[in-house]
């Protein structure tokens, strides 16, 4: 398995740290003021999920501890949340 990211797009709250600190991951939506995960797929509405590889881990641990909203997280490659909350507002 490997690590990915999970974003819980509708509870994001437009502050757009993710996208400072992951520009190839987040695109900001200024319109609807949220990001975007980038090839993403949809797993449950609103809640997005992309594999990343070992070299982009350190990014997106940083784009999850910086977000305010905590609607990130990133699971590494055993499925183990090595960042942003254990459970999404979304999840629960």
């Amino acid at each position: 398995m490997s690590p990915k990211i999970v974003y819980d797009k509708k509870n994001c709250e437009g502050f757009f740290v993710c996208s400072a600190a992951a520009p190839d991951h987040f695109d900001e939506d200024q319109d609807e003021q949220k990001v975007d995960l980038t090839d993403s797929k949809e797993k449950a509405e609103n809640l997005f999920e992309k594999e990343i590889s070992e070299e982009e881990l350190e990014e997106a641990i940083e784009a999850a501890e910086g977000c305010p909203a905590d609607v990130i997280k990133v699971l590494d490659d055993d499925g183990e949340v090595v960042a942003g909350p254990k459970e999404l507002p979304i999840e629960s």
